[in-house]
């Protein structure tokens, strides 16, 4: 997940990183109004997750006067068509140097790695001079010495060393708190012996973690250009990724659901979506599940049928049960809904298998022995042939 700047400048400025006076706007007035509060002059930035932005023009210096007409222009702009929706108004800043600093993962060694370079800015990515890296212990962190001696090789001396080197133990803690794969700060700032400032942010947080961070499910942190129902399922916890076939898939985890959809394409079908819990298994997000399904059947004219694949083991049958029942209830399903239901021992110590696909069928789930079945019957049925 890429946060846009203003959230990661956010999670830097919990850390303790500086980051530049600034206020988040949607509208031309309010540009103008926040130009206003920083004096005058400020920095007008095009909130995309797209980079370059720069070089697209979509970073402009203005005064109060001209505020609204180049906000007016930057909100009608598109980066890599992605609109732009939002702007963060900043302060400018005066600083006698620009860096680079980031930490990210090592794909080899599986350890993050810190990497600093003296030469940051827009240019960085044309520099023949790769960044200076240190992989790092997770066992011990990110200490003042040991970016300190990073920055060292660098090429940075005297006092410069301890404001930089603070930085980049704070983007290191920023890092591991949020579940990061990527915290990456471009410019830097210097200003002396004052602590550095981040002029930029680009944060990438672990999908498979956002169960552990429910703050990111804010509407405004949503990817504009994902389909509807996958905004919906991101604000509810769920991974759902829209797809153009005519056969909806319910299923509980991310391997699962993989390996169903494997098997609707071997039969000649084609999945209509992917689904998975994304870290949770309560009654809630099983009756997300089913009603993020049952909104793409009744809004999809292509479905024509779907196909249900549950596996429990230590969530209760009852839970998927009662979730699946409550969204059916609610919104009944227009097309046939072929499924398959197994439950190990503990799964099935307040509800019966037997109880549980009684329960289904009196909501209209035809439920097979095998998986193999369920799947020729919605891929007959896609075909008209049921």
């Amino acid at each position: 997940m890429h946060l846009y700047e203003w959230a990661g400048k956010d999670l830097l400025r919990g850390a303790g990183i500086a980051v530049p006076r600034g206020r988040l706007v949607h509208s031309p007035e309010q540009a103008a109004a926040a130009c206003g509060e920083l004096g005058g002059t400020a920095i007008l930035k095009a909130q995309v997750r797209q980079g370059r932005r720069g070089k697209a023009g979509l970073i402009r210096k203005v005064e109060s006067g001209e505020a609204a007409a180049v906000a007016a222009d930057l909100l009608a702009s598109s980066l890599e068509g992605e609109p732009v929706q939002a702007l963060l108004v900043e302060e400018p800043v005066a600083a006698s140097g620009e860096w680079y600093a980031a930490i990210t993962m090592d794909d080899l060694s599986g350890r993050p790695v810190a990497l600093v370079s003296l030469k940051g800015g827009t240019e960085v990515e044309a520099e023949a001079e790769l960044p200076i890296r240190m992989e790092i212990n997770p066992l011990r962190g990110l200490s003042r010495h040991d970016a300190a001696t990073l920055w060292r090789t660098a090429g940075l001396r005297g006092m410069l060393l301890r404001p930089a080197a603070d930085a980049l133990v704070g983007l290191y803690k920023v890092f591991v708190e949020s579940d990061a794969v990527l915290v990456e700060v471009n410019p830097l700032f210097s200003r002396g012996d004052e602590p550095s400032i981040a002029g930029d942010a680009k944060v990438v947080i672990d999908e498979s973690s956002l169960f552990r961070h429910p703050q990111w499910r804010d509407e405004r942190l949503a990817d504009p250009m994902l389909h509807p129902l996958e905004r919906k399922a991101a604000s509810l916890g769920v991974v759902y990724i829209e797809l153009d076939g005519d056969i909806a898939v319910l299923s509980g985890g991310a391997g699962a659901t993989m390996a169903l959809l494997d098997a609707i394409q071997h039969h000649g079908g084609r999945p209509a979506n992917f689904l998975d819990a994304a870290g949770g298994s309560g009654p809630e997000t099983l009756r997300h599940m089913v009603d993020l399904v049952l909104e793409k059947v009744a809004t999809d004219e292509r479905v024509k049928a779907v196909v249900l694949n549950v596996t429990v083991a230590g969530t209760p049958l009852e839970s998927f049960v009662k979730g699946a029942t409550v969204a059916l209830s609610q919104r009944p399903s227009r097309v046939p809904i072929f499924g398959c239901v197994r439950a190990a021992a503990a799964a099935v110590r307040t509800m019966s298998l037997a109880e549980g696909a009684a329960i289904l069928s009196d909501h209209g789930v035809r439920l097979f022995p095998d998986l193999r079945q369920a799947v020729l019957a919605a891929v007959a049925c896609s075909r008209g042939d049921q």
